[in-house]
């Protein structure tokens, strides 16, 4: 199944695909990139991602993590990231937990329930992964702004 996900990952780079990210862009629809995740070049994608689709936000994006110095320049830049409390917990948990980091770190950031018809999450319980990671409750609101 990483396989076939690795795959999925580099998919959003086919011309046709990008091609219908410019258009989206013309009409100023908001697009959001799931790039970062599974591959293990998830942090060279993100920024692959944000050069070639124009993106308004990053969908997990948790990899760019393991590349501080692109890291560091993806939160000077602005650029936003999503994702669940829970998905992130795949890579690491408590105060490592991708989401807590980017909340910590300054990141332009949301956090979501993601898909919780296959998660079977609530928001509830992404935010109590969260507050029992030490995230107190004004950098919570944050994760909830609009962007």
């Amino acid at each position: 199944m990483n396989l076939l996900l690795n795959s999925t990952e580099t998919l959003i780079f086919q011309k046709e695909h990008i091609a219908a990210y410019h258009v989206a862009a013309q009409y100023g629809l908001k697009r959001t990139v799931h790039v970062g995740f599974f591959n293990p070049d998830g942090a060279k994608n993100v920024v692959k991602a944000l050069h070639a689709l124009n993106p308004n936000r990053i969908g997990h994006g948790y990899r760019i993590q393991e590349d501080d110095a692109l890291y560091r320049d993806m939160i000077k830049l602005g650029v936003h990231f999503e994702g669940s409390p829970s998905t992130a917990s795949m890579f690491a948990t408590g105060e490592k937990n991708p989401i807590v980091r980017y909340a910590n770190d300054g990141a332009s950031c949301s956090a979501s329930s993601d898909f919780p018809t296959a998660t079977k999450s609530t928001l509830t319980a992404e935010y109590k992964i969260l507050a029992e990671a030490g995230l107190t409750l004004k950098q919570m609101q944050q994760l909830v702004s609009i962007q």
